[in-house]
């Protein structure tokens, strides 16, 4: 993963902003923190009460990959070859029917974040295919669901 500076939200989270500040200036702030936190994260430093590398770690450990409803939801990053592997594994276990399986391939990545206190740790993050990729995903899942359904009542 890679911070891209200016973060595409920024104008957004300033316009979202509460507080008494102007515009200008919830702007100015928003652009001065992401660039400290840009460049804390390009050398693995720690500013003020941000820590780079700590940061990093509680990123990956408060990030949503659980198993939902038997599930499992996950967002890989991959190349054209092991996305041919993983599609052709997948393919296999749903041949073997031991799967159904929902997939979407984006180009970039989408993370959204629940910052409760980045001092205690306290942040949630949700990433997901720029494009749409679990819903788009759930589409394909849900299709195969329905042609097993539909080849059992056949038998």
């Amino acid at each position: 993963m890679r911070f891209a500076w200016p973060p595409a939200g920024l104008e957004a989270e300033a316009r979202l902003g509460s507080g008494r500040a102007s515009l200008w200036r919830r702007r100015a702030r928003l652009y001065g923190e992401s660039l400290l936190q840009s460049v804390a994260e390009r050398f693995g430093l720690r500013i003020g009460r941000y820590d780079a590398p700590v940061y990093r770690e509680e990123l990956r450990r408060n990030s949503d990959y659980r198993k939902v409803a038997d599930t499992l939801h996950m967002v890989l990053d991959c190349t054209a070859e092991e996305i041919a592997r993983i599609e052709d594994y997948l393919e296999r276990l749903r041949a073997q029917g031991r799967i159904a399986y929902g997939l979407h391939r984006a180009d970039r990545a989408l993370m959204t974040c629940l910052v409760f206190s980045l001092e205690e740790g306290r942040h949630v993050h949700f990433v997901d295919g720029a494009d749409g990729g679990y819903a788009l995903a759930a589409v394909q899942l849900k299709a195969q669901l329905r042609a097993d359904l539909g080849h059992e009542g056949r038998g």
